[in-house]
């Protein structure tokens, strides 16, 4: 099948979730629903 080509061609995504968590605080601040005493001073 890879020989001949016969296959559907479409975009592929690559990369890796090493830096997934950090991405999501950074972009979250300020949408969570927390307490006022959850995060300390």
């Amino acid at each position: 099948m890879l020989k001949t080509g016969n296959f559907k061609k479409c975009p592929i995504l690559l990369g890796a979730n090493r830096d997934e968590g950090s991405y999501f605080m950074v972009y979250a601040q300020g949408n969570e629903k927390t307490p006022g005493n959850a995060i300390p001073d």
